[in-house]
């Protein structure tokens, strides 16, 4: 999945660190490859990717659709999930905290390359 166009979105009225975690994501982006992906607090068109990010019940109200495609949830505070759906990547944490471990995992997983064919997921790894 090319995410070079990727919109990451947070949810309006998303705490303190669902906002870090989106932000440290684009910066890491950006240094990574640069390209600075663009901030959102709505989903875009179903043709432009995005990683939606932020906790369990903030997504199903941001994304009910994609969020019900979701893996079921692992238990405990600090659990996540990333998967992706359409054109979407989906970062759902149970908690705040979880939800930065989600970014970060993200981070990891993702397969970057320079110059501008970038931000190449590999889908496989995500799950």
């Amino acid at each position: 999945m090319d995410l070079k166009t990727a919109v990451v979105v947070a949810p309006s009225g998303a705490s303190i660190p669902v906002q870090k975690a989106s932000q440290m994501l684009r910066e890491e982006v950006e240094k990574r490859t640069q390209i600075r992906l663009a901030e959102a607090h709505v989903l875009p068109g179903a043709d432009q990717p995005a990683i939606a990010i932020g906790v369990n019940d903030q997504l199903q109200g941001l994304a009910a659709n994609l969020f019900r495609q979701l893996p079921p949830a692992p238990q405990g505070s600090e659990g996540f999930r990333v998967a992706v759906t359409g054109r979407t990547v989906l970062v759902a944490g149970n908690s705040d905290r979880a939800v930065v471990f989600g970014a970060g995992y993200l981070l990891r997983e993702a397969k970057t390359r320079r110059p501008r064919n970038l931000t190449q997921l590999h889908l496989q790894s995500l799950g």
